[in-house]
């Protein structure tokens, strides 16, 4: 009886633990794409925090999607090479872990043939 108490407290921790890395993911996502105008290295360092929650919480989506937010950060800023990198990482991640309409949808492939197009150095 006592393990069965442990257990269901450490199971709600879990629990708690993935709501608050959740929240924090999708709070900080939005708070880059408020802050990406006026503050850009404030919105970086958000896009950054959000994609530590994502591989905290294990979830390719979200890994995913902030690498492909991180990836439109760079591109915006010029920095090619960095933005390469992020997209290459999402298309990875979705080709191994999402269905091929999802991988359509975030457009991925479009973004690295853009970074070609445009001729890294």
């Amino acid at each position: 009886m006592n393990n069965n108490i442990n257990l269901n407290r450490l199971n709600n921790v879990n629990h708690e633990l993935t709501q608050n890395y959740n929240g924090i993911y999708v709070s900080t996502m939005k708070l880059a794409e408020i802050n990406v105008v006026k503050a850009p290295q404030k919105a970086l360092e958000f896009l950054k925090r959000a994609k530590n929650c994502a591989i905290e919480l294990n979830e390719p989506f979200y890994i995913a999607s902030s690498d492909v937010a991180l990836g439109d950060f760079y591109y915006n800023k010029k920095d090619y090479k960095n933005a390469l990198n992020h997209y290459k990482l999402a298309h990875t991640l979705a080709k191994d872990n999402f269905a091929k309409d999802n991988i359509e949808k975030i457009k991925i492939k479009r973004r690295i043939q853009w970074i070609h197009y445009i001729k890294l150095p």
